[in-house]
């Protein structure tokens, strides 16, 4: 194992609708297992718009020069 510098990294739990961060501001975000569960933070919505209101979210904060890669499961 090596010891690795993380003065760069930010870990942040937040609604996934309303990030407080800048726009244009991240270079990675990792979502693992996040979209099948976020219908069940607003149950009240419908969980299709709730997903999609995610995305939009998460992508206005994404630097646009990376490449943006989405894995969904079957």
């Amino acid at each position: 194992a090596r010891n690795v510098d993380r003065r760069n990294l930010l870990l942040l739990a937040s609604s996934g609708t309303d990030i407080p961060l800048r726009d244009a501001c991240i270079d990675l975000v990792l979502m693992i297992g996040v979209l099948e569960w976020t219908p069940y933070s607003k149950p009240s919505n419908d969980p299709e718009k709730t997903q999609r209101d995610v995305l939009r979210e998460v992508w206005q904060k994404l630097k646009r020069k990376n490449p943006h890669k989405l894995p969904v499961p079957k």
